[in-house]
């Protein structure tokens, strides 16, 4: 307890990580019961004394959230204080959660809303160095990371330069496959052969002319994703919509693009969810669960879905984004978004460790040796389990996966401003 008490003092540590600290202490209260009046009353004085010394807000707002998932009656006026006299960033938490979490109606703690995407749940500068050193998984997350490699005057600096947006690469794929479903194969080997001639005669990157509306505004959303210009990506995304209204994509640009806030943005994404779903059709989920996202024309749809699930966690509806996210897995277990990271930050930032725990010794992801996924199955283990024999293997498995990850994540070692290009 005292070394953790020390790193949430830390002030060189970035909010969040401080944050980590203190929520490192509610879940040892979690473990051992005894330890509650304790670590209550430290939260307290560091409470009053960041007040007291105008520490950082984020963090103190961070500090309120955890302070209010242990409902004691005698910390409840602090908070009103706190938040009274202006130290709160009402983005990260709000009094009407705090009331909810004390009136016993939250399910879950008092979910912090400062992030769009719930995997966010480390800095973003650290979040940046655990996708750098974790280049290897980047395949399990094809939505994630970054295709950027730029000058300082923001040209790119490569002779073959990959679009911004990686959904834009998506067009060649889709292309591809309308070129093979143009034909009719007796068997794999004739695909292959058909492919080979293409390729042979320089037409496989050939695109094929629309032939309908859902074809022409598909095409369009697809260049809307690699537009730079704002302005013009939304006039496409809203043409591609007006040429066809069951373009989801082009409701997820717009979600992207226009929405002013997070209730704006889950209605643009639960239309483009329904209108994904009229696109496919019932009997193409009883027909395809289970291999999604392999079949290019169920992408639209596990864009959507995601979208609507990080508003719904945002919107404080933590069953609802639980559900979607599962869903998804249960569509497309192969997991090519990357799902599984986020439902599992999610599961912890709930105490869902059960599930969690479930999640973890799923069989499609027994090979996952990502160290993102790594770290956080050692620490549901140890929240399950304390100190126990498997705790500490995983935790060895963290650190064998990268020697770096404790001196950087405890603060002992900071990141440069730029990380580098490798």
């Amino acid at each position: 307890i005292s070394g953790i008490k020390r790193l949430a003092r830390l002030k060189s540590l970035d909010p969040f990580n401080r944050h980590v600290a203190c929520r490192a202490l509610y879940l040892l209260v979690h473990k051992n019961p005894v330890l509650r009046d304790e670590v209550i009353a430290f939260l307290r004085s560091f409470l009053a004394q960041g007040v007291a010394e105008k520490d950082d807000t984020t963090f103190i707002s961070f500090l309120a959230g955890d302070l209010a998932e242990f409902r004691d009656p005698g910390v409840k006026e602090d908070l009103r204080r706190v938040f009274e006299a202006g130290f709160i960033d009402e983005q990260i938490v709000q009094w009407g959660s705090i009331e909810k979490e004390y009136a016993g109606q939250n399910k879950y703690s008092a979910v912090k809303q400062d992030n769009k995407n719930p995997l966010v749940h480390f800095s973003k500068e650290n979040l940046t160095h655990l996708k750098e050193i974790n280049s290897e998984d980047e395949d399990a997350g094809e939505e994630a990371g970054s295709e950027e490699n730029k000058e300082e005057d923001g040209e790119l600096n490569a002779p073959f330069c990959l679009p911004r947006d990686r959904r834009a690469i998506e067009k060649s794929t889709w292309e591809l496959t309308k070129h093979l479903r143009s034909h009719e194969f007796k068997s794999p080997d004739d695909a292959n052969a058909y492919l080979k001639e293409l390729q042979a005669s320089g037409k496989l990157n050939d695109p094929i002319a629309p032939e309908n509306a859902p074809e022409f505004a598909q095409s369009l959303a697809y260049d809307a994703f690699g537009e730079n210009d704002p302005r013009k990506k939304v006039e496409m995304a809203r043409k591609a919509i007006k040429i066809w209204p069951d373009c989801a994509d082009g409701y997820v640009i717009l979600a992207e693009e226009t929405a002013q806030s997070v209730d704006e943005e889950y209605r643009l994404y639960k239309q483009a969810l329904e209108a994904a779903r009229r696109a496919l059709g019932k009997e193409f989920f009883v027909e395809n669960t289970g291999n999604f996202w392999g079949m290019i024309e169920t992408r639209p749809f596990m864009r959507a879905k995601a979208g609507l699930a990080g508003c719904l966690w945002m919107m404080g509806e933590i069953d609802q984004a639980l559900d979607h996210y599962r869903e998804m897995l249960t569509f497309n277990p192969n997991d090519n978004q990357g799902i599984r990271y986020t439902l599992a930050s999610c599961l912890g930032a709930v105490g869902n460790w059960d599930d969690l725990k479930q999640l973890f010794e799923s069989k499609d992801y027994q090979d996952d040796i990502g160290l993102e996924w790594l770290s956080m199955k050692a620490l549901s283990t140890y929240v399950l389990e304390g100190e126990s024999r498997q705790a500490r293997r995983r935790l060895q498995d963290v650190l064998s996966r990268n020697s770096y990850f404790a001196d950087y994540f405890l603060g002992n070692k900071t990141l440069p401003e730029e990380l580098p290009d490798h």
